[in-house]
């Protein structure tokens, strides 16, 4: 039995569907006025609607007249790395344009430069050295520029000495950082044996060849190193008053069987020291970075709209410290970049 009905409409050529777009038209006519505004509109639409298809003989012949008077308009609106990244992507089938967007780049990288070295800080200094890096591939400065943001965003703890029932715990290794002075003598220290307790269970042991069953006890105790009280963080423009409550315990067990004792081994205690120091600086590195993080994202927000570099400096240290924000978006949004092609 054969079917009946009618033929399905033939889908266009795709440079037929490129032809006819309405974008591509909108783009054709806003360059024969000499609309800026709308030529950019319309070519960026028409990346959005037809990604990657060719472009048809009226658009390429109206990119070419439009070029330098559209890249000089991008460039007013955001900057010349904004210009460049949007005409980068509006014209990714045309290599015809790659000597013009390679100037363009140059540009746009010396603009990256400058900007860098009147950046307010390292978090400044670090988005422009990697925008810089994205356009001519400079390294160098992207890693420098990562370094010195690592630092900036890293406690570097200076202790002041320990009271003397606490001078067993291990200071922080010092590390190249943001200084952060440390008073502790509202500290208290001690180690102790704690928490003893026997358990008895069935034994299984072989004695001159035959199987005999008798009775297991396990010693338990865990060895705490404790530390408590206060200790006062203080950095450049803030300080912090901070309760610590640490015990670092170790568990250890000895067996009493039929055929003796293991005793317990007195290493054990040495062993709580090294991990109530690893709690002690992991405590004291989580109270500076929750007043630290909070506060880069407020004084980021604070100066969008009426200071750029500063928003710039402290909304990449924001996001060094936790995650991009879409306040940083906005700002990486002047140089037409998303926040996932830097972080």
């Amino acid at each position: 039995m054969g079917c009946s009905g009618a033929s399905p409409t033939p889908t266009p050529p795709r440079d037929a569907a490129v032809a006819l777009a309405p974008a591509a038209n909108l783009f054709v006519a806003a360059v024969e006025a000499k609309d800026w505004a709308a030529a950019a509109g319309a070519i960026q639409r028409r990346h959005v609607e037809l990604a990657g298809a060719p472009f048809d003989a009226k658009v390429v012949a109206a990119l070419d007249t439009a070029w330098e008077p559209l890249a000089a308009w991008l460039a007013s609106q955001t900057t010349i790395t904004g210009a460049y990244f949007t005409l980068a992507r509006v014209t990714d089938s045309l290599p015809a344009y790659g000597e013009r967007l390679a100037a363009l780049a140059t540009r746009a990288a010396t603009e990256q430069a400058e900007l860098g070295r009147a950046a307010h800080g390292p978090g400044g200094a670090w988005l422009h050295a990697a925008l810089r890096a994205k356009l001519s591939g400079d390294r160098a400065a992207r890693e420098a520029a990562d370094a010195a943001l690592a630092r900036a965003v890293r406690p570097d703890f200076d202790i002041f000495p320990f009271p003397r029932s606490c001078n067993w715990i291990a200071s922080p290794p010092r590390v190249p950082g943001r200084p952060v002075s440390v008073a502790t003598s509202g500290l208290s220290c001690q180690i102790a044996d704690e928490r003893r307790w026997d358990t008895s269970d069935p034994y299984g042991y072989v004695e001159g060849g035959v199987t005999r069953m008798g009775t297991r006890t396990t010693h338990h105790r865990v060895v705490v190193a404790r530390i408590a009280g206060n200790v006062t963080l203080r950095w450049d423009g803030g300080e912090r008053e901070v309760a610590i409550a640490i015990d670092g315990g170790v568990d250890e067990i000895a067996f009493a069987t039929p055929q003796g004792t293991q005793g317990f081994s007195p290493v054990k205690a040495e062993q709580a020291r090294p991990e109530a120091s690893r709690r002690l600086h992991a405590e004291l590195a989580t109270a500076v970075l929750e007043v630290w993080t909070p506060a880069a994202l407020t004084a980021g927000k604070a100066a969008l709209g009426r200071d750029v570099a500063i928003a710039e400096d402290q909304l990449a240290i924001h996001a060094r410290l936790a995650s991009p924000s879409p306040e940083l978006g906005t700002v990486l949004a002047r140089y037409g970049v998303a926040i996932g092609e830097l972080f």
